[in-house]
């Protein structure tokens, strides 16, 4: 039974982290032969200020920049 954990940055819509729970289902269930009501996945919405990459917390690039580039996708 594979249980699929995701850490994203908060923000995005509900539809979007459905059609993304979907989308990584439909990949267990592909790649590993598995039937879908055996996989579980999860989205751990992690808020700005909890992350920090290069010595910046997600919020204080944010602040600094306007945006996290590289997680500019919505």
């Amino acid at each position: 039974m594979p249980t699929v954990t995701v850490k994203i940055l908060r923000g995005r819509s509900r539809e979007k982290l459905r059609d993304t729970m979907a989308g990584i289902t439909d990949v267990v269930c592909t790649r590993l032969n598995y039937d879908p009501k055996h996989v579980s996945v999860y989205i751990e919405e992690v808020d700005h200020d909890a992350f920090m990459e290069a010595g910046q917390t997600g919020a204080e690039m944010i602040e600094k920049f306007g945006v996290i580039e590289k997680y500019q996708g919505n």
